[in-house]
């Protein structure tokens, strides 16, 4: 009976320890920063379409060349994607378990390697006339799909 005071688990009677403390408190913030971070990207998604009055699809019109922004609107929303995309992931890198920080790692130079293979590859075949011209929408959404994908392959690699 004593040994089932020792331990702190479901249906104990000790308080967490310190550890534990701090592991929720990290699981625990990660948790806000990532619901942040995807509150902080549905604002650039309202601005972008409130910016774009009359634009149906503001984002087919942006991945296509089209869209259409008043100067301010443009750099209010560019300055939201710069820190969305750059400085809060940055923010995140310091925040984050060595375990992720890898994998993140990983990831990254996994797009990495779609985009310096992946644009020759394509503008090759464009010059073939299999595929329409390389553009900067298409080598982005490439990018960051390849990042997503290979994270989520670790992720579940590491699970398992």
């Amino acid at each position: 009976m004593a040994d089932d005071m020792l331990t702190s688990g479901p249906g104990s009677t000790m308080a967490p320890g310190p550890g534990e403390r701090a592991a929720r408190a990290r699981a625990r913030f990660h948790r806000n920063y990532l619901l942040g971070a995807a509150a902080f990207g549905g604002v650039i998604g309202g601005l972008l379409a409130v910016g774009a009055p009359g634009t149906r699809h503001a984002l087919a019109a942006l991945v296509q060349g089209q869209l259409k922004l008043d100067p301010l609107f443009a750099i209010v929303i560019a300055i939201a994607v710069l820190i969305g995309l750059g400085a809060l992931p940055a923010y995140g890198f310091r925040t984050i378990d060595e375990v992720k920080v890898r994998r993140n790692l990983w990831s990254m130079a996994a797009a990495w390697f779609v985009i310096v293979a992946g644009y020759p590859a394509w503008a090759l075949l464009a010059a073939g006339g299999l595929l329409p011209q390389p553009n900067a929408a298409g080598l982005f959404i490439g990018t960051y799909g390849a990042t997503m994908i290979a994270y989520s392959v670790l992720w579940l690699r590491d699970r398992g």
